[in-house]
């Protein structure tokens, strides 16, 4: 009987050893992917696997977040690279004027003066650039404060305030209105979006030209719509207008001053909030932005009046 119980208890040690060998087996995989990760290589995945249980739940939880954050930082690496080359043109500029007039032993006043002239231009438009990405990096953050607000009030308010602009570049400026639109936003970044919204429109309308300003809404969402008669955007371009950096015309653009940002700042402002950016264009016949939103419901107010 000792030997018969010496042998189950060596038996079950073996088969315990095995059991927890294929129970733990996933979990040391686990460990060796998550110790192969690195910051700059997010590619790696689990992959785990096998009938459905808690372990390959976990491990399939962990491979997406994997996915999330590798498409972050692949985000982040783009937008760095971006940046990187927008502010490059600019510097080139500056650096090439200022070494050929500190070059030239007979250079005057007047050559400082044109090359001050251009290197003021420049740094203008690095000014622009640098607040433009500021604007998105605050944007990017979650931690905004929001509160229920009007969007009508927002978006009369915005028009109110480029009302001079518009009149300066001969553009009528025409607002259609309904009240009641809550949303619960930033008023700042609404406002922001609405601005950008209306910078372009006036700038891409000739002498002469409207742009009419409308807000409107259903049970689920509210929306600011800016139609403007400019030239409009052709088909191939549509998908490209609210991308970082995009330029319809790459040297109007840069001599005006522009980042490139302003639209992408739009957008991002749209899906943090948990709505999104549209454009509809006909080229010749003008484009018609539109900015959508969740519309804000109190549900306690809501509940009180049902009952």
């Amino acid at each position: 009987s000792f030997t018969a119980l010496a042998g189950l208890f060596l038996g079950s040690l073996l088969v315990g050893w095995y059991v927890a060998g294929l129970v733990l087996r996933p979990i040391g995989r686990i460990s060796a992917v998550a110790r192969e990760i690195t910051a700059t290589d997010l590619s790696r995945r689990i992959d785990l696997g096998g009938p459905s249980a808690e372990l390959r739940d976990l491990a399939d939880t962990f491979d997406e977040m994997l996915g999330r954050l590798d498409e972050s930082f692949e985000g982040q690496r783009r937008f760095v690279a971006e940046a990187s080359h927008e502010l490059r043109n600019p510097l080139a500029v500056l650096r090439t004027n200022l070494d050929v007039v500190m070059a030239d032993p007979e250079a005057g006043p007047e050559d400082f003066r044109a090359a001050g002239v251009v290197a003021l231009r420049a740094a203008e438009r690095m000014s622009v650039l640098v607040d433009d990405l500021l604007l998105y990096a605050h944007h990017e953050r979650p931690d905004a404060a929001r509160e229920p607000l009007d969007l009508a009030v927002v978006v009369a308010e915005t028009v109110e305030d480029f009302g001079a602009a518009a009149g300066r570049a001969g553009v009528g400026l025409e607002l259609v209105q309904r009240t009641a639109l809550t949303v619960l936003a930033d008023a700042a970044a609404v406002r922001r979006a609405v601005a950008n919204l209306l910078s372009n429109a006036i700038r891409v309308s000739d002498h002469g030209g409207s742009i009419q300003v409308s807000t409107g809404g259903d049970d689920d969402l509210v929306w600011v719509s800016v139609v403007d008669d400019g030239p409009g955007i052709t088909a191939e371009h549509l998908d490209h207008v609210f991308q970082r950096f995009w330029r319809g015309d790459r040297s109007s653009t840069r001599e005006a001053g522009r980042s490139g940002l302003g639209l992408a700042i739009v957008r991002q402002i749209a899906e943090g909030h948990g709505g999104r950016a549209t454009v509809r264009s006909t080229p010749g016949e003008g484009a018609t932005f539109t900015v959508w939103l969740p519309r804000y419901v109190n549900r306690v107010v809501a509940r009180r009046e049902r009952t």
